[in-house]
C-alpha cells in the first residue's frame, strides 16, 4: 500500500466520522427541540390547543 492510498482512506474514513456527527447532533437538536415545545405546550394550557 502506497502512503498516498493510505492517506486517502484515512481522509475518507474521517469524512464518514465527520458525517455521522453532523447527522446525530441534527437529529439530537430537532428530537431536543420538539421535546422543549411538547413540554412548553404541557406547562401552559393558554396556549395548547388540546
Amino acid at each position: 500500500m502506497s502512503s498516498g492510498n493510505m492517506l486517502a482512506i484515512f481522509y475518507f474514513l474521517l469524512e464518514g466520522i465527520g458525517n455521522t456527527l453532523l447527522v446525530t447532533f441534527t437529529c439530537f437538536l430537532s428530537a431536543f427541540f420538539t421535546g422543549l415545545i411538547v413540554a412548553v405546550l404541557r406547562l401552559h394550557p393558554r396556549i395548547s390547543a388540546a
